[in-house]
């Protein structure tokens, strides 16, 4: 599956600025793609707003689904194309990404479990918060290789 994946990028090279793992981004390209995943991310949040607040005052039209839909595979490219970004940042600066990648998502998603079962008193989920704040600051402000 993964190979057949970066069959169909290595032959777009849109594509293959966006979603490969592969390769390096220095720092001012990091900054710029990621200004432009918020700038998409932003615009996909709101046909979202409009498509829920349509399936959502009980006008179920067919628009309300489409837009939701259409949100749904936004979100999902943006994700994959953060990812690749951050994955390629990673190689710059001279580490593996794959082992901090799952570390800082890993992370993300067991916090709340752990917060529920130290009292839900909401301190971990702002311990990993800082975390993933620190994560990216670094991405931003480390030094790579290029």
């Amino acid at each position: 599956m993964y190979n057949r994946y970066r069959k169909l990028i290595a032959r777009r090279p849109f594509l293959l600025a966006w979603f490969s793992f592969d390769g390096r981004v220095n720092r001012m390209q990091y900054f710029l793609r990621s200004l432009a995943l918020g700038a998409v991310w932003i615009l996909a949040v709101a046909i979202a707003w409009y498509g829920t607040n349509a399936l959502f005052d009980l006008k179920m039209d067919i628009l309300g689904y489409i837009l939701t839909a259409a949100f749904l595979l936004a979100a999902l490219l943006i994700v994959i194309a953060d990812n690749s970004l951050m994955a390629r940042r990673l190689h710059d600066m001279g580490y593996r990404a794959a082992p901090i990648m799952c570390l800082v998502y890993g992370i993300t998603f067991v916090s709340p479990a752990i917060d529920r079962l130290l009292g839900a008193s909401g301190w971990v989920n702002n311990a990993v918060s800082i975390f993933n704040l620190a994560v990216t600051c670094y991405l931003f402000l480390g030094k790579g290789e290029r």
